[in-house]
């Protein structure tokens, strides 16, 4: 539970996911594939959903909203702490279909290991339906409770919870095929157990073993969980803790580029000819690719960072020598191949002030500071009850552990 506190949200796109985000606009009807690859590209402040083909872009959140979800938020985590096998993500991006991709306020999913219907892409996104979804709805209500509803019934997602602000309204959906569902699955459940039970199968070694286990594995979390909780930054703390690692959070130098690889038996020169201006280079490229026009969306341009290899075109530092809206005038070559490339536009490195990246800076000081107490909490529980490790070929002897009965 504790990593899931430190991970929610729309992950942040690495430099080869990034793209051109001004194509991304609400009311846009585009598929799955296209809407993620351009939210993708959009900085982190951002947040839209796909909801049956069409885009809707988030206005600002009101402080009921806030007070709402966090209360919400709350009661999943609580529910998480007693329940193992499910997990709560909080404002995620979660890929429904080829026409749907919403960022629910909460969500509730049974690990896949347990029997859940969510998996996790390649690339760390939820794809699936969660078995509970959650929305606070204000502005958003007019979609959330139609549309939205609609996308996650016919997903397959089992409870729909709706808090609706401005009819101060707490509204949950579910399919009567689903509710049949559970209740058949609680029912054998129930009898197998009470079967189970009969035939002594609680009294084998192995059961009490696993039991045991999973007891442990509950009390050590909610024991963790408690005392991390009591982790509270102020902004005091936050501004020295900024300041300590100010160069970890320094943004590199990046560009936004359009690149395409010549044939083996294609000559440079006679392309370049017939580029005299970069809509020269943005039209040839259109014309390769077979795209539409521009009004009708085109792939987006890649994201180059400084420093740092690009899967394309490798070492690709030569080209911030380039001026934005030109392009290389001889073809960039990597790995035996070759582009031609356009510098669309230029990002000077910078280091964003902390009041821009409080939440990010906030994560980071809980994180560390949960580290630390829990070396600290391990150490005095060590002395507390006199464990002792023993030194056994260069390795640490566990079983060898002494311990001399809990103290009051």
């Amino acid at each position: 539970m504790l990593d899931l506190l430190q991970q929610s949200g729309r992950r942040r796109p690495n430099a080869d996911e990034r793209g051109d985000f001004t194509s991304l606009e609400s009311g846009d009807h585009l598929d799955q594939p296209t809407f993620h690859a351009r939210y993708t590209a959009a900085p982190e402040d951002v947040k839209a959903e796909l909801i049956g083909g069409v885009v809707y872009m988030s206005a600002a959140l009101r402080r009921p909203h806030g007070r709402s979800s966090g209360l919400l938020l709350h009661w999943l985590v609580a529910y998480e702490g007693e329940t193992p096998g499910v997990e709560v993500y909080d404002n995620t991006t979660t890929i429904l279909g080829e026409d749907s991709e919403p960022q629910p306020d909460a969500c509730l999913i049974i690990q896949p290991e347990c029997g859940g219907q969510m998996r996790v892409t390649e690339d760390d996104y939820l794809r699936g339906a969660p078995e509970l979804v959650c929305e606070v709805a204000s502005s958003t209500e007019s979609y959330d409770l139609h549309s939205k509803k609609r996308d996650y019934e016919r997903a397959g997602v089992r409870e729909y919870l709706v808090i609706a602000l401005r009819q101060q309204l707490l509204q949950e959906f579910a399919r009567p095929e689903t509710r049949r569902q559970l209740f058949d699955e609680l029912l054998q459940t129930e009898l197998f157990t009470r079967r189970a039970r009969e035939l002594g199968l609680d009294r084998e070694p192995e059961y009490v073993a696993a039991r045991q286990a999973v007891e442990d594995s509950l009390l050590a979390s909610r024991f963790q969980a408690r005392e991390l909780a009591k982790i509270q930054p102020t902004d005091v703390d936050l501004e020295a803790f900024y300041k300590l690692g100010e160069s970890l959070y320094r943004q590199p130098e990046t560009l936004t580029v359009r690149s395409e690889e010549l044939q083996p038996d294609e000559q440079a020169a006679a392309v370049l000819d017939g580029i005299q201006s970069a809509d020269d280079f943005r039209q040839w490229q259109r014309k390769r690719r077979g795209e539409p026009a521009p009004d009708e969306g085109v792939s987006p341009p890649e994201t180059l960072v400084r420093g740092q290899p690009d899967p394309r075109l490798g070492n690709a530092d030569a080209l911030f020598a380039l001026d934005a809206g030109t392009w290389t005038k001889e073809p960039h070559e990597h790995d035996g191949r070759r582009f031609l490339v356009l510098l669309e536009g230029k990002t000077p490195a910078r280091t964003p002030p902390l009041d821009e990246i409080r939440d990010r800076v906030r994560a980071d000081y809980v994180a560390r500071k949960r580290e630390e107490l829990s070396r600290r909490l391990a150490d005095e529980l060590m002395q507390r009850y006199r464990v002792k490790l023993e030194r056994w070929d260069g390795g640490v002897k566990r079983d060898g552990v002494q311990t001399a009965g809990e103290e009051g």
